[in-house]
């Protein structure tokens, strides 16, 4: 629903040639049935393949930026600031909502957890990603159904405070792939300048401030991508240095085992791929996979520890 009248919420899509599967991303969000009005927000970052000229096309708010300064936390910044509503809730272009009540399923649960800086939503992979990469994320977002839905650090604050680091993990994760925030928690803790991770960072710090994060199953989105060997090595290692960096967490192997590590994630996939007849390129892909997630990720840590 969009009116005349103040948002209640401000979806806000960070943009730089999004294609076609942004227009479809875009069209959704303007298809949500929600009980009161919302607006959007796109940032773009100088696109040249019509991204912004379709988002005006749309009668959607479309601000650009040069390319040279978009960076992942103070953009969204940027965005949540130039909101309206009361919650900004956040999407990638190429997350697309698997129905019409993504945007109402957000904010209704936030409504009733006035302790909570923000909310994330559940990922499903595209039809067409890898049986194996589906399974994963799949199995990742089903791992939250175990928690409250609202957690906070007095959740089990010996655990917080212990160097649990599952634990840790557990309640700070966070993805604004798909996401709402309470734009009176982000005013007092805007993202962190950082150009990676900065929902992870964002939610620890506010968990840290005594605020509630919540997970809400029930606002959906389509969202996978599918690496290279190479693409997944070099996120891995981005990856493996913010943990290590940020959090001090250790999130791959020693150097010694890792061999015997990634054997052991392939005997894994292995044995899986013959439970459920999965084709043999799908398991080679996944072995090449393994290997370079663990030595990215190996090598990211490497690196933040010789800062």
């Amino acid at each position: 629903m969009t009116s005349t009248d103040a948002p209640k919420a401000s979806v806000i899509i960070p943009t730089y040639n999004g294609g076609a599967l942004f227009h479809r991303v875009l069209c959704a969000v303007q298809a949500q049935h929600t009980s009161w009005p919302f607006e959007i927000i796109v940032v773009d970052s100088e696109s040249d393949d019509g991204t912004a000229e379709f988002a005006k096309s749309k009668n959607v708010v479309v601000h650009s930026i040069p390319k040279r300064e978009f960076q992942h936390g103070r953009t969204r910044n940027l965005g949540v600031g130039m909101a309206a509503g009361e919650y900004a809730a956040l999407l990638t272009q190429d997350a697309l909502p698997a129905d019409n009540l993504w945007l109402q399923n957000l904010v209704t649960v936030m409504d009733k957890y006035p302790r909570a800086a923000g909310a994330f939503g559940r990922h499903v992979a595209y039809p067409d990603a890898s049986p194996f990469l589906a399974r994963d994320i799949a199995n990742h977002f089903a791992s939250f159904d175990a928690y409250p839905l609202a957690v906070s650090k007095y959740t089990s604050f010996r655990r917080w405070t212990s160097g649990d680091i599952g634990w840790r993990q557990m309640v700070h994760y966070f993805s604004d792939n798909n996401a709402c925030l309470r734009r009176a928690a982000w005013k007092k803790i805007p993202y962190p300048h950082v150009d990676y991770g900065e929902d992870q960072a964002w939610a620890a710090r506010v968990i840290e401030a005594g605020f509630e994060k919540l997970y809400v199953k029930s606002a959906v989105v389509y969202h996978s991508h599918e690496y290279s060997p190479d693409e997944m090595f070099e996120r891995s290692r981005i990856e493996g240095h913010f943990f290590k960096k940020y959090f001090g967490y250790d999130i791959a192997p020693a150097e010694d085992p890792l061999d015997k590590h990634i054997a052991g994630l392939n005997a894994k996939d292995e044995k899986w791929a013959a439970q459920k007849g999965i084709d043999d390129k799908w398991l080679a892909l996944q072995r090449a996979l393994n290997e370079a997630k663990i030595r990215g990720l190996w090598k990211g840590m490497r690196s933040a520890s010789q800062l």
